[in-house]
């Protein structure tokens, strides 16, 4: 019991509100404590996400979200996705919330949150910084259009081969003939 309310005490962040208690110890054991500092976003960062969004949205809050190991003072790397909540903020006229996590070399991810009882909610299992932005693009679209790119470029590249191949096969018979 005592261990039980040690990980609600570790589990959450007074100050931003940043809650992750509603994991089981198995994926964020009760030793494991949450760090959150409110980060100033740069205007570099701002374009970076403001480009991530098609050009419609815009970061409004940027934390630096990490867990730290309290038994030895370590960082701590979930091998589970982790549930986390931070507090909704206003975003404006924006029609859609969504999750930007910058990740320790630059990258921008957009994830989906669900809005609930004035929180965000989100999962995730690699930690740096997290925000919210606000868009007027549809969050489905946002994020097809992220997975698309991952996937269509092999494809892209093996036809080109493919037509290569073709090409060459072609003009070699032609030689030939």
């Amino acid at each position: 019991k005592e261990q039980l309310a040690q990980g609600k005490e570790n589990h959450y962040c007074e100050e931003t509100g940043v809650d992750a208690r509603d994991n089981s110890n198995d994926i964020l054991p009760w030793y494991i404590k949450l760090n959150v500092v409110k980060q100033e976003i740069t205007d570099d960062q701002k374009a970076k996400v403001s480009e991530a969004l098609g050009g419609e949205g815009e970061v409004f809050i940027l934390k630096d979200i990490h867990f730290i190991n309290t038994k030895d003072g370590s960082e701590w790397q979930p091998t589970k996705p982790v549930k986390i909540k931070i507090p909704m903020v206003d975003i404006g006229d924006y029609e859609n919330a969504i999750i930007v996590h910058i990740t320790d070399d630059g990258k921008i991810e957009l994830i989906k949150g669900t809005v609930k009882d004035g929180m965000i909610e989100f999962e995730a299992d690699s930690f740096s910084l997290y925000g919210i932005a606000g868009t007027n693009t549809s969050i489905n679209d946002l994020l097809v259009v992220e997975d698309d790119g991952a996937v269509v470029w092999p494809w892209i590249v093996i036809a080109i081969i493919a037509l290569a191949a073709i090409v060459y096969l072609v003009y070699r018979r032609k030689r030939e003939a």
